[in-house]
């Protein structure tokens, strides 16, 4: 905050500035070139609505490595700003599982690069 100290929530600014440049992306062309592993966390009104599932599954597609987890009682497209707990677990657990599997294959001698 202006006099220093902290907040857990977001300014209506800066919500508004994220909103506005995320509108921006696209999405069919990003993820064509993304090449880590992708997190995806719909709200469970996301994954209830055929449309937003067909297009989710669309862009998963475009990736190599991916996962879908429906965090419970996710009620909107910011789950990671309504539940940041939960979702911040949910992407150690993620993280952590493809970390193990890039330092295994950068560790497995009988591998050529």
């Amino acid at each position: 905050m202006e006099d220093g100290s902290f907040t857990y929530c977001y300014l209506n600014r800066v919500r508004t500035e994220y909103i506005q440049k995320y509108w921006d992306v696209k999405f069919e062309q990003y993820y064509k070139k993304v090449q880590c592993p992708i997190l995806f966390l719909p709200s469970e009104e996301e994954c209830g609505n055929e449309k937003i599932r067909s297009c989710l599954h669309t862009f998963a597609s475009l990736l190599d490595t991916y996962e879908i987890e429906r965090l419970e009682s996710s009620v909107h497209a910011y789950v990671w700003m309504q539940l940041p707990i939960a979702s911040g677990e949910a992407a150690n657990r993620f993280i952590s599982k493809y970390d193990v599997l890039e330092k295994d294959i950068f560790n497995d001698s009988s591998t050529a690069y």
